[in-house]
């Protein structure tokens, strides 16, 4: 997290790090690229990474019958949740990406990630808080 300042700052960074066009970079240019490129061109940028955000979905399988439950541990005491790609994909291979639809496979649960983000909010709060 950070200030409202910050945010708007690196916005700008971000802003100024944009291709020209899409073609330039060979397809879809997306905020996570854009961040990537402020990050590896200007170095951290000031920007501080913190333990305070979780990379992964909140949820675990039970050991007995595999029923797959909200884990408040993994979230107790974070401020976020960031649903990458690749958290998606991981959640989706493991059977932790909570039921969604349309996320019929991998690539759906990706495309689907903000609806299982507040699938996710939602179990959390129903659960956890």
């Amino acid at each position: 997290h950070a200030s409202r300042d910050q945010w708007d700052r690196v916005i700008h960074l971000m802003m100024d790090n944009l291709p020209e066009t899409r073609y330039d970079v060979g397809g879809l240019v997306t905020d996570m690229y854009t961040l990537q490129n402020v990050d590896s061109w200007h170095g951290r940028s000031g920007m501080k990474w913190s333990n305070d955000v979780v990379m992964f979905f909140l949820y675990d399988k039970d050991g007995e019958d595999g029923e797959v439950y909200t884990n408040c541990s993994k979230g107790a005491g974070k401020l976020a949740v960031h649903l990458s790609h690749m958290a998606c994909e991981t959640a989706w291979d493991s059977g932790l990406f909570p039921p969604v639809e349309d996320a019929e496979d991998k690539a759906g649960a990706v495309q689907k990630r903000a609806n299982a983000a507040g699938q996710l909010m939602d179990d959390y709060r129903n659960h956890c808080v």
